[in-house]
C-alpha cells in the first residue's frame, strides 16, 4: 500500500512542537530513519526488526520508547508510530473506496451487457433510436464551432446554419455534457451502446443544460456507470 504513495506527510509545526524536537540531533536522526523504515513496511514492524536494522542504537531506541515517541506492544513485539499509522489507515480507506468504485463500474458494465442480450425484450425500444439529424437548436447554446470540430466538417459555420446536417450522436452528447472528460474514451464506450441506450444517454444529458460544470460527470464515467438508465 505504501508503494502507492512513496512518501509520508511531514508537518513541520507538529515536529517542532513535539517531544522529538527537544532531543539530540542524533536521536532525531535515528527517529526519522525509523519512520522511513516503518513507512516502506506499511507499519508492520517489530522491535526485533528495528534492532537488526539499526544495530548499535539500542539505547537510543530505548529512549524513543521511554519518551512515548514510539510505542511497543510487548505481546506481539509490534512497534507503532502514531502519526504514520493514521496516514496508513487513510491510505487504506482510499484504496478500498477506489476498489469499490471499480467494482460498481464493472457491475454496471455487466448489467448493460446483460440487458443487450434480451433482444426480444428490447425490440420495441430499439425502434426509438437517436435521430440521425439533430438541429443545433436542440443544444444548450448554438455552439456550432465545437460541433464542427468534433464532426470533422469542412464547411464553415455560416454554411452549416443554412444546411442542418447529420451530426455524429456522440458529438452532440459531448457538447450537451459541456465537453467534460475524455472525448476519445467516451466515444469508445458510446459505440458499445445499443441505439435505445444512446437515446437515453442523449435525453439524460439534455438535463445538464442548467447544471454547473463541476456537477456534470465526465462523459466516460457517465457511460461506463450507466448513469442514464431508466
Amino acid at each position: 500500500m505504501a508503494k502507492d504513495l512513496p512518501y509520508f506527510r511531514f508537518t513541520v509545526q507538529e515536529w517542532q512542537n513535539g517531544k522529538i524536537s527537544l532531543e539530540s540531533y542524533q536521536l532525531q536522526g535515528l527517529f526519522i530513519s525509523v519512520c522511513g523504515y516503518y513507512w516502506i513496511n506499511e507499519g508492520k514492524v517489530t522491535l526485533s526488526m528495528l534492532e537488526k536494522r539499526f544495530p548499535g542504537d539500542s539505547e537510543l531506541m530505548k529512549s524513543l520508547l521511554e519518551l512515548g515517541i514510539m510505542k511497543h506492544e510487548r505481546r506481539h513485539d509490534k512497534v507503532e508510530i502514531d502519526f504514520l499509522s493514521r496516514q496508513l489507515c487513510e491510505l487504506n480507506e482510499i484504496r478500498k473506496a477506489r476498489q469499490e468504485a471499480g467494482s460498481r463500474g464493472g457491475k454496471a458494465k455487466a448489467k448493460r451487457k446483460q440487458k443487450s442480450s434480451y433482444k426480444d425484450k428490447d425490440k420495441d425500444k430499439d425502434n426509438n433510436v437517436l435521430p440521425s439529424k439533430v438541429s443545433y437548436t436542440d443544444l444548450p447554446e448554438s455552439n456550432l464551432r465545437d460541433i464542427l470540430e468534433l464532426t470533422g466538417a469542412t464547411y464553415t459555420v455560416s454554411e452549416y446554419e443554412k444546411d442542418i446536417t447529420s451530426l455524429r450522436p456522440f458529438a452532440v452528447l459531448y457538447i450537451l455534457m459541456k465537453k467534460r472528460g475524455s472525448k476519445e474514451k467516451g466515444y469508445e464506450l458510446f459505440q458499445e451502446l445499443k441505439d435505445h441506450e444512446k437515446l437515453n444517454a442523449y435525453q439524460k444529458a439534455k438535463q445538464y443544460e442548467e447544471t454547473e460544470l463541476r456537477y456534470i460527470p465526465h462523459v466516460e464515467r457517465f457511460i461506463k456507470n450507466n448513469d442514464f438508465s431508466e
